[in-house]
């Protein structure tokens, strides 16, 4: 039985309900996404640091360093030692002011004669090798650390 019109579709409906859908399921996803890609992801977040470190230095007369390393959070503590330094001293020295921040850890130590070393250092994305600067006796100099044992 034709009336001569057409009976109301329901496309546009359905349509605009799924359209709606699909733009708040792409808009969440989107979000999610997004969150995933802008939260920095630190040596923190993926390694502990706890091991002992052994390493090198490229401009000084230190032969070689032993960094036994303990983190806790943010913080480091433990021990540096080193080999052919006279006046740091070959025994182990404590570690103060230890921490870090993001992939940078900051130390401190003092040799034999009291006088500070201070090291800054970068973590690899790994978590296999640290490598940085350090500073004795109004002296700049590179060091590299590799984990040699530790999780």
């Amino acid at each position: 039985m034709d009336r001569g019109h057409s009976a109301p579709t329901l496309w546009p409906l359905a349509k605009e309900v799924v359209m709606g859908y699909l733009n708040k399921w792409l808009a969440a996803f989107l979000a999610v996404a997004l969150t995933c890609v802008m939260t920095p992801v630190t040596a923190q977040d993926k390694v502990d640091l706890s091991a002992r470190w052994t390493g090198t230095c490229d401009t000084c007369v230190v032969n070689s360093f032993i960094l036994d390393v303990k983190q806790v959070g943010e913080t480091i503590s433990g021990t540096i030692q080193t080999s052919g330094a006279q006046r740091f001293g070959d025994a182990p020295k404590a570690i103060s002011g230890g921490n870090i921040t993001g992939s940078k850890i900051k130390f401190d130590a003092k040799g034999d004669w009291g006088d500070p070393l201070s090291v800054e250092l970068s973590v690899a994305p790994d978590g296999r090798t640290l490598q940085g600067k350090g500073y004795f006796m109004g002296t700049n100099f590179g060091l590299k650390f590799v984990r040699s044992s530790g999780t």
